[in-house]
């Protein structure tokens, strides 16, 4: 994953996954990871996984980033 980039996760009834930092990258990391937790209807759905690469970007008096 690089800035600026979006992925998707959702677990289902089956996506492990692990966050591992690189030994030669800086150690300070840019990130958020939100878990929300599926309604009892789609729990059991199967895993999907999509990534974003190229998001637009967001101006804003303030804020200037991606969207």
């Amino acid at each position: 994953m690089r800035p600026g980039e979006l992925n998707i996760m959702t677990a289902g009834h089956g996506i492990v996954h692990s966050e591992i930092s690189q030994p030669d990258k800086p150690p300070l990391l840019h990130g958020v990871q939100l878990w929300v937790a599926l309604p009892d209807a789609v729990r059991d759905r199967e895993p999907a996984f999509d990534s974003y690469a190229n998001l637009p970007d967001l101006i804003r008096p303030g804020f200037a980033g991606k969207c």
